[in-house]
This record gives C-alpha cells, sequence and structure tokens, in this order.
C-alpha cells in the first residue's frame, strides 16, 4: 500500500540506523567516499588547532580523520541517532546527538564544516545552509558532498536504470530528497551565500558486483525494495531483476554522481 503523506523524514523511515544491516552500509558509503572526499578535505589549509563539525557523522570515519589532521583541535560528530559514534573514546571528539534544522549553534563556531549526502535529502536544504554557513567562523570552510544521477538517466542497461530511478523516486516522495538538482547546481548555492574560494569535484565511479560503489548501491537499494515496491515506484519483478545486475560479474555501469563543493567564509 502507499506510504502515507504525513511520513517521516530520512532516517525515520528510510535508511536509519535503526534499520538492519545499516552499519554495513555505512561502511560501504564509507569505503566508496571517504577516498576522493579526504583528499580535498586535505589540500584545504586548516590549522593544527581547528574546530571541525561532521554533520550526519554516521559511522564517525571522517571525523576520526578530522582528528588525525587537526591534533591540537576538536571535532564534534553530530548525527540524529549516534548509535555508531557512542563507542569512540577520544577526548578531542564530542560526540552530539544533532538535528542541523533545529540545533541552536553560536555563530563564527567552527573553523571547517563537513556535511556528505546531507543537504540533498531535506526539503529546508536552503535554510540548511545557510546556517551553516552562519556557523563558519572568519575564513573557515565548508565542505558539502551530495548524489546527483544524471549518469543514470543514459545508462544502457534498462534494468539496472529503472531500479536506480524507482529508488530515488521513493526517497524522493517519501522523504523529500532532491537526487537530481540540488548537487547538480553546485557550487551556484555556496556562491549565493558570500562564500570565496570555491572550488568543486565530481565524482562518477564505475559499478560493477564487487567494486565500492556497487556495494554501496546494492546495499541501499536493498534497504528500500520493500518502500519501492509498496509505494508502486517497481514491480518485484523489476526489483529482482535490478539487484540481479549488482550480482552479474560481466555487468559494468556508472553509479549516480557525487558532487561536492568547498568554500571559504570571508575574513571580515
Amino acid at each position: 500500500m502507499p506510504l502515507p503523506d504525513d511520513h517521516g523524514g530520512y532516517g525515520e523511515r528510510l535508511l536509519g540506523q535503526s534499520r538492519p544491516g545499516e552499519a554495513d552500509r555505512l561502511a560501504a558509503l564509507a569505503d566508496a567516499c571517504d577516498p576522493a572526499t579526504v583528499a580535498v578535505l586535505d589540500t584545504l589549509p586548516l590549522a593544527p588547532d581547528s574546530r571541525c563539525l561532521d554533520v550526519g557523522a554516521g559511522l564517525g570515519t571522517i571525523a576520526r580523520r578530522l582528528l588525525v589532521r587537526c591534533p591540537q583541535g576538536r571535532v564534534t560528530a553530530a548525527d540524529l541517532d549516534t548509535r555508531f559514534l557512542d563507542g569512540t573514546a577520544d577526548p578531542r571528539l564530542d560526540v552530539r546527538r544533532l538535528d542541523v534544522r533545529t540545533a541552536d549553534l553560536p555563530a563564527g563556531s567552527f573553523d571547517l564544516i563537513h556535511a556528505r549526502n546531507l543537504l540533498a535529502h531535506l526539503p529546508d536544504r536552503e535554510r540548511v545552509l545557510s546556517r551553516l554557513v552562519g556557523w563558519l567562523a572568519p575564513g573557515g570552510f565548508l565542505y558539502v558532498e551530495d548524489v546527483s544521477f544524471f549518469p543514470v538517466d543514459s545508462s544502457p542497461h534498462a534494468a539496472y536504470r529503472t531500479l536506480m530511478r524507482a529508488g530515488l523516486a521513493t526517497v524522493g516522495r517519501t522523504v523529500g530528497s532532491d537526487l537530481d538538482g540540488w548537487a547538480r547546481s553546485y557550487p551556484a548555492p555556496l556562491l549565493a551565500r558570500g562564500l570565496t574560494d570555491v572550488g568543486l569535484r565530481v565524482r562518477c565511479a564505475p559499478v560493477t558486483a564487487d567494486s565500492p560503489d556497487g556495494v554501496l548501491w546494492r546495499r541501499s537499494l536493498e534497504q528500500v525494495r520493500d518502500a519501492v515496491v509498496d509505494g508502486g515506484a517497481a514491480t518485484e519483478r523489476e526489483v529482482e531483476e535490478g539487484l540481479a545486475c549488482f550480482a552479474d560479474p560481466a555487468f559494468t555501469d556508472l553509479a549516480p554522481a557525487l558532487v561536492a563543493a568547498w568554500g571559504r567564509a570571508p575574513r571580515s
């Protein structure tokens, strides 16, 4: 049956930490995405005592990387559900259960804010982005990263394309996510908020049966398959045919793009 209109958001109905297998999915996400993210973060001129905020920290892999990068600094790892973060023991790491939509943090609190796969899932993403910019210290950096599905639209594999698009439609309808246009608009939202030294990176990785992105998207689609079928975005047969692509050793395609943008707050 269709999902009710008064649905919960991301992490409540879909892909939340309480769902079976979510830790494995987040580990797959880190395997697929962390290397490219870290490669950019390592180029930013952060002071050793920088104050960092990782929003939607998940397993905390980026937060722990920032602890190494800023050995005299502090890192706040924030998420709606911190069950995968609570066991992290480091006096410089502050684990906080935090809703970025309503949190009351002082202006100028952080020298770096990292938010991956967050804004695209928030219907009020424009307002939240402005809040993040307001939390930057003068000269601080904001790094945001989100998915855009445009490479999937030209896929020559109909079963893969159908299932990926069905997953997109389900997440969009259930959560209010924009996995098409939001990240594709980067870096314009950062420029519009006065950030400088703005950069852009687009990562479009291969999907195979054993590639990091193949594992990530297979796990993600398995998490939402019931909602896809119940909501009428695809039939059970279409879901099975699409998932079979991820088990086929001869299958190769492109993952959705991961678009990153970063910029620096004015110093005065």
